[in-house]
């Protein structure tokens, strides 16, 4: 995880690194990235970079909170039109290539990455016994984020894959608060 040390940088330092991180994974995966590409376009030393982040995957896990945090932020509550809104206008989106390279190939890194260092995901199933209500959100969270991956994996079926975002949601029989 991101050292405790990255928040207490100025607001202009984590504005470059964040950029930088941006630029650095959205044009390489994971295992392409260069902390020294990264550390050029931030102007900090690697030395820097080392202090803030254990490696590249505590970086870019970093990285993808953040956008993951934004993204969501923008989402309507408890709302499959808010996939839709993002499917239909990716490519308009400011973290596309990001998200496009997440979907590709860097979801699948952080998984391996994950399982050799034994990190566990963040939520276990087996773990919780699920109501109704629980089982039908974790249904729409899988669905949606299906969609959305497929979205970014076959933009020229976006129409398509709305179309059945829509009719998973009749299914589902989401409730509306």
């Amino acid at each position: 995880m991101a050292k405790e040390i990255l928040s207490r940088l100025s607001q202009e330092k984590i504005k470059k690194i964040r950029s930088s991180l941006l630029k650095e994974f959205s044009e390489y995966n994971i295992s392409e990235a260069q902390v020294a590409r990264i550390v050029k376009e931030a102007n900090i030393s690697r030395g820097s970079f080392y202090t803030y982040f254990s490696d590249l995957f505590d970086a870019y896990n970093w990285i993808l909170s953040q956008v993951l945090t934004e993204v969501h932020q923008r989402k309507a509550e408890g709302s499959l039109n808010s996939a839709e809104l993002l499917i239909l206008s990716a490519e308009d989106n400011e973290y596309f290539n990001f998200l496009r390279k997440y979907f590709e190939i860097n979801e699948s890194l952080l998984r391996v990455w994950n399982s050799k260092n034994h990190k566990s995901p963040d939520y276990n199933l087996v773990e919780h016994v699920l109501n109704e209500d629980e089982t039908r959100k974790w249904v729409k969270d899988l669905i949606t984020h299906e969609a959305i991956r497929q979205s970014f994996l076959h933009p020229e079926e976006r129409e398509n894959i709305v179309l059945h975002l829509k009719a998973a949601e009749k299914l589902i029989g989401e409730k509306e608060a």
